[in-house]
């Protein structure tokens, strides 16, 4: 029977893993045509050596979009660990208000609720 389990951590490296190899290939292979070709082009003025570098060029794009991919993880921890501190001082400023605004919400139910009876 097939595991169909999503949320596997083993499943999760294992894939991250693939991604991040064919991402740094792809950075690699882009990168020498990128390179190649425009040293080809400017030195014999060849438009086909151009748009080797210009395909270089996308799979450099391509090797980039999938090693973010494969660090997508990290990525978001990093962002949501550079946001706490924000989150938690505007909480802590917040609360005050909050809570009176809560006091005021809870009166006028228990009000509301006194005229049903």
């Amino acid at each position: 029977m097939d595991n169909k389990e999503y949320l596997n951590e083993k499943k999760y490296e294992e894939s991250k893993e693939k991604i991040n190899k064919i991402g740094t290939i792809l950075l690699l292979v882009g990168g020498v045509m990128l390179i190649f070709g425009f040293v080809m082009a400017f030195a014999f003025h060849k438009l086909g050596m151009f748009i080797f570098a210009v395909i270089g060029l996308a799979f450099v794009g391509f090797g980039g979009q999938a090693k973010l991919l494969g660090h997508g993880r990290e990525i978001t921890a990093y962002m949501a660990q550079s946001q706490m501190p924000v989150a938690k001082e505007g909480m802590e400023k917040m609360a005050p208000s909050a809570g009176v605004a809560a006091k005021e919400i809870a009166k006028g139910i228990k009000e509301g609720l006194k005229d049903d009876e």
